[in-house]
């Protein structure tokens, strides 16, 4: 085999490679650990300053390109979620950059603790979503697969 020939065949096999070690794989989204009811109401108020009336909670860790963890605190009505979102908002401004438009719904994005979380209300529950990842491209990807599909 002449060395053109061999460049070309190894070629082909990087190339097989390459795409074998890029697939997706990681990046699908596996639910590993829900916390619910009390107890999830429990953890969500010990993390919050103040007064925070929750119906219900949630707490849901995934695995895809990184940990996620999806807080889920449901309060008495849709109106009530929007004022405790801009009072977070308002909390941690220092923190957040601009709002950002995820489809129609505002949401915040706060830095910190090596995490990038984003805060938003939709319906009458509030939502922090903490990404271990700090691409913003697989932050809308997970958000959208979660909450808009």
């Amino acid at each position: 085999m002449n060395l053109t020939k061999k460049l070309a065949v190894l070629a082909v096999i990087l190339g097989i490679l390459f795409i074998l070690v890029n697939l997706k794989e990681d990046e699908e989204l596996k639910l590993v650990n829900t916390i619910e009811g009390e107890e999830a109401i429990e953890l969500i108020k010990r993390i919050h300053e103040g007064e925070f009336e929750i119906v219900d909670g949630r707490i849901l860790e995934y695995e895809g390109k990184g940990k996620v963890r999806v807080w889920i605190a449901e309060v008495e009505y849709e109106a009530l979620a929007e004022k405790y979102v801009e009072e977070m908002a308002s909390k941690v401004s220092k923190y957040f950059s601009e709002p950002v438009y995820l489809e129609n719904l505002k949401a915040y994005r706060v830095y910190g603790m090596g995490r990038v979380h984003y805060f938003f209300s939709t319906n009458s529950s509030v939502v922090w979503v903490e990404f271990e990842n700090r691409d913003s491209e697989y932050h809308y990807e997970v958000l959208k697969k979660l909450f808009f599909s």
